[in-house]
């Protein structure tokens, strides 16, 4: 499993202030990126997930998994334009981040939403459980 970042499974990387590494939650193999903090500590409360697909409807079935838990993009690796276009209109009515990966090369699309951390803190609590977990194992 490789991931748009180049990353293959067991590896981690830093980018930017950022902890990145692949993971398999939800059932669904993800990028996690987690940010920093000044003592250079993973911050699991602030991670988003990333979903690398080929096609749009399996995207959107992976991404949709982690609504609620944490904002999450779709990267949309050679897309057609109709395809692109489809996947935007679907990030921006589901909230979600969208990216295309075009000949290797990344652009954000739309950066995924902020979550209404007043609801839903119980369920999002244990899902940052299972990425504790990962972080752990480091």
């Amino acid at each position: 499993m490789n991931d748009s970042h180049g990353l293959h499974e067991a590896e981690t990387a830093s980018i930017g202030d950022d902890l990145v590494f692949l993971a398999r939650l939800r059932g669904v193999s993800v990028t996690c990126v987690i940010p920093t903090t000044e003592e250079n500590q993973p911050c699991v409360a602030a991670v988003r997930v990333e979903v690398t697909a080929t096609d749009v409807a399996r995207g959107l079935a992976a991404v949709s998994k982690f609504a609620g838990y944490c904002p999450r993009t779709l990267v949309l690796t050679d897309p057609s334009g109709d395809d692109a276009a489809w996947a935007s209109v679907l990030a921006s009515y589901f909230r979600f981040g969208l990216a295309v990966v075009v000949n290797g090369s990344r652009q954000d699309v739309m950066p995924p939403a902020r979550l209404d951390e007043s609801s839903g803190a119980s369920v999002r609590e244990r899902f940052r459980g299972s990425v504790r977990q990962y972080v752990d194992h480091l």
